[in-house]
């Protein structure tokens, strides 16, 4: 992803206004190039200059725009505005000044000369990217007005971290939640991840692929995350948002109180079978097209399910596509457990025709196969090694030495020797690594190194 050009002229006497949008614009990764006009210029004529950028920003005040300019003298600048002609041109007010009011006419292009905020959002709309996660409108959520403009502060008007920490149902998700789907045009792209029940090694992983770390104004969310939290890749446009249920003295919004409203069971027949499944599903993002699986549902079943229990509020919408719900509180039937684990143990199976399901339910097959090996050794191997397989023809080396040598360790346990062999023999063709087991029969040291 190329930086955003942005051209930005301005008077002498609004030098500090002009530097602190430059700091801003720098910031959300846009490239500025600044012109302070001589005396005598006005930008009138000197935003011209930058019509070979990707947008040009003019500040308007007295210092720039004499009192006595006539209509003829903004010809260029009206035929260019009337004309939506390309590149876009902003104008910020910085004081009491003569112009067109023409120029006030595009709102989006006409600002404030103290809302940074605005203009950094229109910077970053100059650059379409593909976006991702996008969170969904919680319409129930109201207050939180002081809590959510610390976020802001924190995380909108500067690159930096903040922890939203509160035990279960206070609130915290749908917090950083509606403050992700606020602040969203603010970032390029939002990552959120469910942290619950998932291997560092995973989430490291699921970062270490996200491209762009040092261009790209990034929200990170982790949601539900233990202490210490999964470290991000230093990024200095990287805004980190986390929720966790542990106490956090410095930069933290700390909800005490029960905010969420009572959450009842629904009695509709469809509408309960996917709500039982989904309760037995990772905490945080529920996938629809997963819990549908378990419950038996077409996926238009789910569908219409899905929109009467968020509309009766037994379960949170999580992203605008309404492909996630937030999990509900329910009773995890063993039953439905073991059916999770066995959709999973399909669909891993059949890894090369479901490959972006694999991807996207990886942490649900995390949530399973660690259950699995504790309640089902039969079904924890067969998804051990086929999650092995996946992740090894998607060559992601880290996660797929984690899960040999935990299902080895599992296998030697339960002496189950086919296992064992199998996994001894997979680890034998992975290069230059390190480890302590050794080949069955023939006493030689294998490597793993993780280095």
């Amino acid at each position: 992803m190329g930086l955003v050009n942005i051209f930005l002229c301005h008077g002498e006497k609004d030098r500090a206004l002009a530097q602190a949008i430059v700091r801003r614009l720098e910031g959300a990764g846009a490239r500025v190039a600044l012109d302070e006009l001589p005396a005598g210029q006005t930008v009138n004529a000197a935003w011209e200059e930058g019509l070979g950028s990707d947008a040009v920003l003019a500040v308007l005040s007295e210092s720039a725009v004499p009192a006595k300019l006539k209509r003829e003298d903004w010809a260029g600048v009206l035929e260019h505005v009337e004309g939506n002609a390309e590149p876009p041109v902003g104008w910020v007010l910085a004081g009491e000044c003569a112009f067109p009011h023409l120029l006030r006419r595009n709102t989006r292009l006409f600002f404030d000369g103290a809302d940074l905020r605005r203009i950094e959002r229109w910077a970053l709309s100059l650059r379409e990217v593909e976006k991702g996660f996008e969170p969904a409108r919680l319409p129930w959520f109201s207050g939180r007005g002081e809590e959510l403009e610390r976020l802001w502060e924190w995380l909108v008007d500067e690159a930096g971290t903040a922890v939203v920490s509160g035990g279960a149902g206070s609130g915290k998700s749908c917090l950083a939640q509606e403050f992700a789907r606020a602040a969203g045009g603010h970032f390029h792209e939002i990552l959120w991840l469910g942290c619950g029940g998932r291997s560092e090694t995973f989430l490291q992983g699921e970062m270490a692929r996200c491209k762009d770390w040092e261009q790209r104004r990034r929200l990170v969310v982790l949601e539900d995350a233990d202490v210490p939290f999964p470290e991000i890749p230093p990024a200095k446009r990287t805004s980190v948002l986390i929720t966790t249920r542990e106490w956090w003295p410095e930069r933290a919004v700390l909800l005490g109180e029960d905010r969420e409203a009572a959450v009842r069971a629904p009695v509709e027949e469809e509408m309960l079978r996917l709500w039982e499944a989904m309760t037995v599903c990772r905490r945080g993002a529920v996938p629809l097209a997963l819990a549908a699986e378990i419950a038996g549902l077409s996926e238009r079943a789910a569908e219409e399910a899905a929109d009467r229990l968020a509309a009766g509020r037994s379960i949170d919408p999580l992203d605008a596509a309404g492909k996630y719900f937030r999990r509900p509180e329910g009773g995890e039937a063993e039953w439905l457990r073991r059916r999770h684990a066995e959709v999973l143990d399909c669909v891993f199976g059949d890894h090369r025709q479901r490959r972006e399901q694999c991807k996207e339910w990886l942490g649900e097959w995390e949530s399973a196969w660690r259950w699995a090996k504790e309640e089902d050794w039969r079904l924890a191997a067969s998804l051990g090694l086929r999650g092995f397989r996946f992740l090894k023809e998607m060559e992601w080396l880290y996660e797929e030495m984690e899960v040999l040598e935990e299902l080895l360790e599992a296998a030697e346990f339960r002496g189950d020797a086919t296992v064992e062999e199998e996994c001894r023999y997979e680890m034998s063709w992975i290069p230059g690594v390190r480890s302590r087991l050794r080949l069955s029969g023939g006493g030689e040291q294998l490597g793993f190194d993780f280095g």
